[in-house]
């Protein structure tokens, strides 16, 4: 078994109850860390970026480097950022080996590892697998779609192929559609796309292609809920460019939702319950099907586009650089 899973497996699934407080709490954030102007662009991806708990510690990179200031540490860290706050990571702590902390990284984000960091990570990926004795299931009556409105999170040339899709899934299987578009700055790149205009684009796409009757969900309904077993959800698009690991998913999986596309199963993989209805699949970051990094050309065209500040001084990238990323993404 890789070592890493191991310690998981000893110290936060089979550790007794009174001892596993020891090894878990990063959900748990100071209050001043949302003031913190190195952290607002996680803010603005709320309520994706929202904390939640679990057994293995989901953080975002620089939130886990606050709290290490602080003097926390955790035997595992699962690492919630999309893939260009990863790169950034990784290219400013080339030696994993220097951290008490082991990771785990999301699957589709292993192209932008060196070899040194694929050697001591873990990867995941969700699993969704619902127990009728925990709830009873019902009859799906609705499709739930959700994006983060900001520019960088989605085109309008991507969502109208992605509304497309859930459109015809929606009349498939005779499903009211309910529109979630939080509104949200960008804190990614310097340049926008070529929308200038995202939140209104994407609403007149929306009524476009689901029609003027089309019914919006706002975040404080969304997350008030705690039963989706009448819902599938789709979380628009799945590219981890701006986070990996999100907040909305887990509501979703964990209050009876359904994923409008399933997961894949991944045969021999260790499994962490996450809820009666969830969790994720663990499994080694060298499996033959994860081996071709893209790190050495990827650093090279960063280093070719350098980053520039805001008034925040918030690192941000150049829109070629996020362009460049999204292209070579192995999702």
């Amino acid at each position: 078994m890789n070592p890493i899973i191991a310690t998981i497996e000893k110290d936060l699934i089979k550790s007794p109850l009174s001892n596993i407080f020891k090894y878990i709490g990063a959900s748990n954030i100071p209050s001043e860390f949302y003031n913190n102007i190195k952290l607002n662009r996680i803010w603005a991806l709320a309520p994706y970026s929202d904390n939640y708990y679990s057994i293995l510690n989901p953080l975002f990179s620089k939130i886990y480097l606050e709290l290490t200031k602080k003097g926390h540490h955790y035997p595992v860290v699962l690492l919630r950022d999309g893939a260009l706050d990863l790169f950034e990571f990784v290219v400013n702590n080339p030696d994993p080996l220097k951290f008490d902390q082991k990771f785990i990284i999301h699957q589709s984000l292993s192209f932008i590892l060196p070899e040194i960091w694929l050697k001591n990570v873990i990867l995941f990926d969700y699993f969704h697998e619902p127990k009728g004795a925990y709830r009873l299931e019902m009859s799906k009556k609705r499709l739930i779609v959700s994006t983060i409105v900001n520019n960088a999170f989605i085109n309008s040339k991507q969502a109208l192929e992605h509304f497309n899709s859930l459109k015809d899934f929606a009349s498939k299987n005779n499903l009211e559609v309910l529109l979630h578009l939080p509104i949200r700055e960008n804190h990614y790149f310097t340049t926008d796309y070529k929308d200038q205009n995202a939140a209104f684009d994407l609403s007149l796409i929306a009524f476009d292609v689901f029609g003027a009757q089309t019914k919006f969900i706002s975040d404080k309904l969304l997350k008030s809920s705690s039963d989706y077993r009448d819902s599938y959800y789709a979380l628009i698009p799945n590219n981890f460019l701006c986070l990996s690991d999100n907040y909305i998913e887990h509501h979703f999986l964990m209050n009876g939702s359904t994923p409008w596309k399933a997961y894949r199963n991944i045969q021999g993989a260790f499994k962490v319950s996450l809820s009666a209805q969830h969790g994720v699949y663990l499994f080694d970051a060298l499996d033959e099907h994860f081996k071709s990094s893209k790190f050495a050309q990827i650093l090279k065209f960063w280093k070719d586009h350098p980053k520039s500040s805001d008034l925040t001084n918030e690192s941000l990238t150049n829109e070629d650089f996020f362009n460049y990323l999204s292209d070579h993404s192995s999702v």
